[in-house]
């Protein structure tokens, strides 16, 4: 086994020296952070040429998504010749449109009118997570899934996003209380989970960030598919919350797996 687990170490550190992915990713986060603008991105897109193409359009992706309307068609022209890329590449960029983002320059009257939810304010980072951004360097930005499942727990979910399938016959509580049962977890109160609840609260510490401590599984299917970030992402959630986070998707995505179906996604409306 050791022997396994060094051999997959060398593989994977060669290929993260060969993609130069310690610093695509580290921009990557930066761009998330607010660390970094459009002069880190050209800097690394003008010293490494050699970069593979789908790791350039996730860096311009990172770029387009924390620096809205900022393109149009003459500086897409410009991304596209400084990045090397072909028009199908800079096709993925333009359907970040599809998730509501803002990737092109308009006016008031050309507004999205789809993908506009309302803003979530920042959350303050979690007990220890400041601790652990130095040595997870590459992996500081929590997935949105988190903060819905912590929601989820406290029962705190706005309805107006995530309506009940049926609605509950007491009062609605944000305040984590039992006594407001939805769909999400409306056949989650039985014996297996008074179990857990019993072993987690007699166990090892479990730190639930002023969440009570119920012992029901939260069970979270998401539409369209989920990635590896968001399912660890989960893992950790259920740590944290003291409950077992069930995770359920329509697909596991990979960046090339998701980059190909953004590729796709106005081939309806070209009737294709």
């Amino acid at each position: 086994k050791l022997s396994l687990h060094i051999d997959m170490a060398s593989n994977l550190n060669a290929l993260t020296r060969e993609r130069a992915l310690d610093l695509v990713g580290k921009l990557e986060q930066d761009l998330v952070f607010g660390g970094a603008t459009s002069k880190e991105v050209i800097e690394l897109l003008s010293n490494k040429q050699e970069l593979a193409p789908l790791d350039k359009v996730r860096i311009l992706m990172c770029y387009v998504a924390t620096h809205p309307e900022k393109l149009d068609s003459s500086k897409f022209k410009q991304w596209q010749k400084l990045a090397n890329l072909k028009a199908e590449h800079m096709h993925t960029l333009s359907n970040m449109e599809y998730l509501g983002v803002s990737v092109s320059k308009r006016n008031k009257s050309s507004a999205l009118s789809f993908g506009n939810k309302n803003k979530r304010k920042i959350r303050k980072a979690r007990a220890g997570q400041e601790d652990k951004q130095e040595e997870w360097e590459l992996s500081r930005f929590q997935p949105l899934l988190a903060e819905v499942e912590e929601d989820l727990a406290k029962n705190a979910l706005p309805e107006s996003e995530y309506p009940y399938v049926s609605k509950p016959t007491t009062g609605r509580s944000g305040s984590g209380s039992s006594t407001a049962t939805s769909a999400r977890s409306k056949h989650s109160s039985v014996g297996w989970a008074r179990r857990a609840a019993a072993q987690s609260s007699s166990g090892g510490e479990v730190d639930v960030s002023g969440i009570s401590l119920q012992g029901k599984r939260l069970v979270v299917f998401v539409l369209g598919g989920v990635t590896r970030n968001e399912m660890r992402s989960s893992y950790t959630m259920s740590r944290l919350l003291g409950r077992d986070v069930l995770l359920g998707s329509t697909s596991v995505e990979s960046p090339k797996s998701f980059m190909s179906k953004l590729y796709e996604l106005n081939a309806l409306d070209m009737g294709a």
